[in-house]
């Protein structure tokens, strides 16, 4: 019965290739800005204030550094988030695209690496951030949701595997499916 949050970019393209049916309810939402990522975290705030469940917000680096300042919703007492922040310094959807072929341009100014730590805009908000692994991410969603705290539970991923491993899933659906045809 809770409500998830997906930003636009790759969190939504995900959430679409690998998510999966669930037999309890689940209500997703998402939104798309005039880049794609404006306003992400302020609308999950909002879109938090409204459930009676608990809200995760799944989102990437660049999509948290847009909107930092939504953290100020934090104070109220009826938005209570908690946000999964994928981090991977940078823009890793242009990964995706032919334009990555070509570098030495493409790193710096379609990949946007920041080289921040963004700890620093959670705590200036009153948030708390806990670096966590992509296994140890599922206790540590259970552990805040529990709490009713809002909180950054921060991923570090990097672009360039994420890319590949994307590939490769790719390669496996396509093999999986030759074979299902004969």
């Amino acid at each position: 019965g809770g409500t998830v949050f997906v930003s636009s970019s790759m969190p939504v393209r995900d959430l679409d290739t690998f998510g999966h049916p669930r037999d309890e309810p689940l209500h997703v939402f998402g939104n798309r800005g005039a880049s794609g990522i404006d306003g992400i975290v302020s609308t999950a705030f909002g879109v938090a204030s409204q459930r009676p469940s608990p809200t995760i917000c799944v989102l990437g680096d660049i999509a948290f550094f847009h909107d930092q300042n939504g953290l100020l919703w934090n104070r109220e007492e009826d938005a209570r988030v908690v946000f999964v922040l994928i981090d991977n310094d940078g823009g890793g959807i242009f990964h995706m695209l032919p334009v990555s072929d070509h570098e030495p341009h493409f790193t710096p100014l379609v990949a946007t690496p920041h080289g921040l730590d963004l700890r620093h805009a959670v705590e200036l908000h009153g948030l708390k951030l806990r670096d966590v692994t992509l296994p140890g991410l599922e206790e540590a969603l259970k552990e805040a949701v529990g709490a009713g705290e809002p909180v950054v539970l921060r991923v570090r991923t990097d672009r360039a595997a994420n890319h590949r491993r994307h590939k490769e899933t790719a390669e496996e659906v396509r093999r999986s499916v030759r074979e299902a045809l004969g």
